[in-house]
């Protein structure tokens, strides 16, 4: 089977948790970009925004794992 990643609607770190034991890949695209537009003024603080955000959507990831394996 192919890879499988579901893209649209997911903006933050709870969409990732529901859909990532259902799907190969996340991705969130709009959401990176209006943190970039919002901080863009400031290089040092866009980037630790946007690494933190990231670092929330892995985290979701494997949330999202032991949920679904705690479920019968």
């Amino acid at each position: 089977l192919k890879p499988l990643a579901l893209g649209f609607g997911i903006a933050g770190p709870d969409d990732v948790a529901t859909v990532a034991p259902f799907f190969d890949g996340v991705i969130v695209g709009s959401s990176i970009v209006r943190l970039i537009s919002k901080y863009s003024h400031d290089k040092e603080l866009c980037l630790r925004k946007v690494r933190e955000f990231v670092f929330s959507l892995k985290q979701a990831c494997f949330s999202g794992e032991k949920s679904q394996k705690s479920r019968p």
